[in-house]
């Protein structure tokens, strides 16, 4: 069955049939693609909440071939009506893509207070992302303790999906600030984890951290032989401000 014959037999009232149908497109010409946004946008004025939050993302994005054409216009003041009404049916990414906006003003007159609302709901409900977001948010402001408390939260709902940028976020604001041993040496620990992970794209920079970390004794044992191995590591592993601080060594 053609993708044109599939659309026209979405059934015109049901908002799942044809969200289903879009998923079902696997788009390579531009007939294709036309298909399945036509579906989409007929699936979101149905009202269904994930088309609603993807064809935000489209609006939000653009999308052109590879010869520059416009396949689907980059429209980001499309995107908030969308955005809000997938928010209504309590969708927790479109939460955050909507808190995203308002953080820079993304399609919508840029309101702080607004996005670190949606950040703190989608968070709530397990966005990783979102948290992390809500505590830079915080450290713009120059509020600590909030933005510990949003790490934290970070790296508490993280754990399940494999997202570890929480363990980093926190590591950071350890040395950053100078916690004390006892408060950061559980931070560090889950940093030491990190770092042995090497297959884990955040190893290198766990790596690093982990060298100022002995460098310095914040949470671990104080050691600069420690920490120039895990500046080797790092280096070996390809993070650029490993290498370029192996570099500056070298020239002192």
């Amino acid at each position: 069955m053609s993708t044109m014959t599939h659309a026209d037999e979405v059934d015109p009232k049901n908002a799942e049939h044809a969200w289903q149908a879009a998923g079902e497109v696997h788009p390579q010409t531009s007939e294709d693609w036309s298909v399945y946004f036509r579906l989409l946008r007929f699936a979101a004025k149905l009202g269904h909440p994930e088309a609603q939050k993807n064809l935000a993302l489209w609006y939000l994005e653009g999308m052109q071939d590879e010869s520059g054409r416009e396949m689907f216009p980059r429209a980001p003041q499309r995107a908030i009506p969308l955005l809000r009404a997938a928010v209504s049916h309590g969708n927790e990414r479109a939460m955050h893509d909507l808190a995203y906006c308002y953080d820079t003003g993304c399609g919508v007159r840029r309101d702080p207070e607004r996005a670190m609302s949606l950040y703190r709901k989608a968070a709530r409900r397990g966005v990783t992302i979102s948290a992390l977001n809500l505590a830079i948010m915080y450290r713009e402001q120059e509020n600590a303790r909030g933005e510990e408390r949003w790490n934290r939260h970070a790296v508490a709902i993280g754990k399940e999906e494999g997202n570890l940028d929480g363990v980093l976020e926190l590591a950071k604001m350890a040395l950053r600030d100078g916690w004390s041993d006892k408060r950061a040496k559980p931070v560090m620990a889950s940093l030491r984890k990190l770092a042995r992970q090497e297959s884990d794209q955040c190893a290198p920079e766990a790596m690093l951290l982990l060298s100022e970390a002995h460098s310095r004794g914040i949470g671990v044992r104080h050691s600069k032989a420690i920490a120039r191995r895990w500046l080797l590591k790092a280096a070996e592993a390809g993070d650029e401000d490993a290498i370029e601080a192996l570099r500056q060594a070298s020239q002192k």
